[in-house]
Protein backbone atom coordinates (compact mmCIF):
# COMPACT_ATOMS: atom_id res chain seq x y z
CA UNK A 1 0.00 0.00 0.00
CA UNK A 2 0.76 3.42 -0.60
CA UNK A 3 0.59 6.70 0.84
CA UNK A 4 -0.92 7.97 -2.31
CA UNK A 5 -3.44 5.46 -1.86
CA UNK A 6 -4.72 6.25 1.85
CA UNK A 7 -6.86 9.69 2.82
CA UNK A 8 -7.04 8.63 6.29
CA UNK A 9 -5.26 6.45 9.00
CA UNK A 10 -6.44 5.44 12.38
CA UNK A 11 -4.35 5.08 15.50
CA UNK A 12 -5.08 2.98 18.10
CA UNK A 13 -3.77 4.67 21.79
CA UNK A 14 -1.88 2.23 23.88
CA UNK A 15 1.61 0.65 22.37
CA UNK A 16 0.93 2.92 19.45
CA UNK A 17 0.57 6.13 20.82
CA UNK A 18 1.04 5.97 24.62
CA UNK A 19 2.38 3.73 26.99
CA UNK A 20 1.81 3.39 30.84
CA UNK A 21 4.60 4.55 33.29
CA UNK A 22 5.34 2.02 35.82
CA UNK A 23 2.84 2.73 38.44
CA UNK A 24 4.45 0.20 41.08
CA UNK A 25 6.74 2.57 42.80
CA UNK A 26 3.67 5.20 43.02
CA UNK A 27 1.23 3.04 44.48
CA UNK A 28 3.91 1.82 47.21
CA UNK A 29 4.67 5.63 48.10
CA UNK A 30 0.79 6.48 48.24
CA UNK A 31 0.06 2.92 50.58
CA UNK A 32 3.55 3.58 52.95
CA UNK A 33 2.47 7.32 53.20
CA UNK A 34 -1.15 5.67 54.24
CA UNK A 35 0.84 3.19 56.99
CA UNK A 36 0.34 0.37 54.91
CA UNK A 37 3.95 -1.26 54.45
CA UNK A 38 3.54 -3.22 51.25
CA UNK A 39 5.92 -5.16 49.06
CA UNK A 40 6.55 -3.81 44.92
CA UNK A 41 6.04 -7.88 44.39
CA UNK A 42 2.23 -7.72 45.79
CA UNK A 43 1.41 -4.14 44.66
CA UNK A 44 2.38 -5.30 40.97
CA UNK A 45 0.59 -8.54 41.73
CA UNK A 46 -2.67 -6.37 42.67
CA UNK A 47 -1.75 -4.07 39.63
CA UNK A 48 -1.92 -7.38 37.09
CA UNK A 49 -5.09 -8.37 38.46
CA UNK A 50 -6.54 -4.65 38.28
CA UNK A 51 -5.41 -5.03 34.32
CA UNK A 52 -7.14 -7.96 33.67
CA UNK A 53 -10.35 -6.97 35.24
CA UNK A 54 -10.31 -3.17 33.31
CA UNK A 55 -10.06 -4.57 29.90
CA UNK A 56 -12.96 -5.98 28.94
CA UNK A 57 -14.64 -3.23 30.81
CA UNK A 58 -13.36 -0.21 29.61
CA UNK A 59 -15.84 0.61 27.44
CA UNK A 60 -18.26 1.01 31.06
CA UNK A 61 -16.13 4.23 31.47
CA UNK A 62 -18.71 6.14 28.89
CA UNK A 63 -19.88 9.02 30.92
CA UNK A 64 -18.01 10.45 34.40
CA UNK A 65 -20.56 8.93 36.83
CA UNK A 66 -20.06 5.61 35.01
CA UNK A 67 -16.10 6.39 34.62
CA UNK A 68 -16.14 7.04 38.39
CA UNK A 69 -17.82 3.95 39.62
CA UNK A 70 -15.45 2.13 36.96
CA UNK A 71 -12.51 3.32 38.84
CA UNK A 72 -13.44 2.27 42.17
CA UNK A 73 -14.71 -0.82 41.49
CA UNK A 74 -11.05 -0.99 39.72
CA UNK A 75 -9.26 0.34 42.95
CA UNK A 76 -10.93 -2.25 45.24
CA UNK A 77 -9.89 -5.18 42.77
CA UNK A 78 -6.46 -4.05 43.27
CA UNK A 79 -6.96 -3.81 46.92
CA UNK A 80 -8.26 -6.91 47.33
CA UNK A 81 -5.77 -8.97 44.86
CA UNK A 82 -2.97 -7.03 46.93
CA UNK A 83 -3.81 -8.34 50.04
CA UNK A 84 -4.42 -4.44 51.52
CA UNK A 85 -7.14 -3.91 53.88
CA UNK A 86 -8.03 -0.47 52.58
CA UNK A 87 -11.42 0.48 51.61
CA UNK A 88 -11.89 1.70 47.81
CA UNK A 89 -13.24 5.13 48.13
CA UNK A 90 -9.92 5.89 50.57
CA UNK A 91 -7.42 5.02 47.52
CA UNK A 92 -9.24 5.60 44.48
CA UNK A 93 -7.45 9.04 43.62
CA UNK A 94 -4.56 7.87 44.66
CA UNK A 95 -4.42 4.94 42.16
CA UNK A 96 -5.81 6.77 39.15
CA UNK A 97 -3.30 9.31 39.63
CA UNK A 98 -0.59 6.48 39.75
CA UNK A 99 -1.37 5.78 36.15
CA UNK A 100 0.39 7.80 34.07
CA UNK A 101 1.29 7.83 30.67
CA UNK A 102 3.72 8.55 27.86
CA UNK A 103 4.65 9.12 24.35
CA UNK A 104 5.42 5.38 22.19
CA UNK A 105 8.92 6.85 20.90
CA UNK A 106 8.66 8.21 17.69
CA UNK A 107 4.97 9.00 18.33
CA UNK A 108 5.09 12.66 17.72
CA UNK A 109 7.10 12.07 14.75
CA UNK A 110 5.00 9.72 13.22
CA UNK A 111 1.96 11.94 13.74
CA UNK A 112 3.71 14.73 12.23
CA UNK A 113 4.98 12.85 9.26
CA UNK A 114 1.52 11.59 8.60
CA UNK A 115 -0.14 14.56 8.66
CA UNK A 116 2.68 16.28 6.02
CA UNK A 117 1.43 13.59 3.76
CA UNK A 118 -1.77 15.08 3.64
CA UNK A 119 -3.63 12.22 5.87
CA UNK A 120 -6.65 12.74 8.00
CA UNK A 121 -5.72 11.14 12.03
CA UNK A 122 -8.13 9.97 14.47
CA UNK A 123 -7.29 7.63 17.70
CA UNK A 124 -9.57 4.52 17.46
CA UNK A 125 -9.07 2.73 21.04
CA UNK A 126 -10.63 0.48 23.07
CA UNK A 127 -10.66 2.66 26.60
CA UNK A 128 -13.02 4.66 28.59
CA UNK A 129 -13.90 7.80 27.89
CA UNK A 130 -10.42 9.33 30.03
CA UNK A 131 -8.38 8.85 26.59
CA UNK A 132 -8.32 12.66 25.25
CA UNK A 133 -7.46 13.53 28.77
CA UNK A 134 -4.29 11.30 28.57
CA UNK A 135 -3.46 12.21 24.91
CA UNK A 136 -4.20 15.99 25.97
CA UNK A 137 -1.14 15.82 28.79
CA UNK A 138 0.94 14.27 26.29
CA UNK A 139 -0.16 17.71 24.18
CA UNK A 140 -1.91 15.12 21.60
CA UNK A 141 -4.68 17.62 22.00
CA UNK A 142 -5.47 17.84 18.14
CA UNK A 143 -6.40 14.65 17.27
CA UNK A 144 -10.20 13.34 16.98
CA UNK A 145 -10.55 10.39 19.42
CA UNK A 146 -12.99 7.70 19.20
CA UNK A 147 -13.21 5.31 22.46
CA UNK A 148 -14.74 2.17 22.36
CA UNK A 149 -16.11 3.67 25.89
CA UNK A 150 -17.56 6.28 23.74
CA UNK A 151 -19.21 4.24 21.31
CA UNK A 152 -21.17 2.12 23.74
CA UNK A 153 -22.61 5.15 24.76
CA UNK A 154 -23.71 6.45 21.39
CA UNK A 155 -25.24 2.86 21.05
CA UNK A 156 -27.25 3.11 24.65
CA UNK A 157 -28.55 6.79 23.75
CA UNK A 158 -29.63 5.56 19.35
CA UNK A 159 -31.39 2.14 21.30
CA UNK A 160 -33.17 4.24 23.58
CA UNK A 161 -34.45 6.85 20.91
CA UNK A 162 -35.50 3.93 19.23
CA UNK A 163 -37.58 2.60 22.07
CA UNK A 164 -39.32 6.10 22.72
CA UNK A 165 -37.35 6.29 25.84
Amino acid sequence: MRFADLDAVTLDAFGTLIALTDPVPALVKSLRERGIDVTEERVAEGFAAEGEYYLPRSLQGRDEDSLARLRLECTGVFLDAAAIDLGPAEFVDAYIESLRFELVPGAAEAVVSLRRRGLALAVVSNWDMALAGHLSELELTDLPVVTSAATERALELLLEAASGK
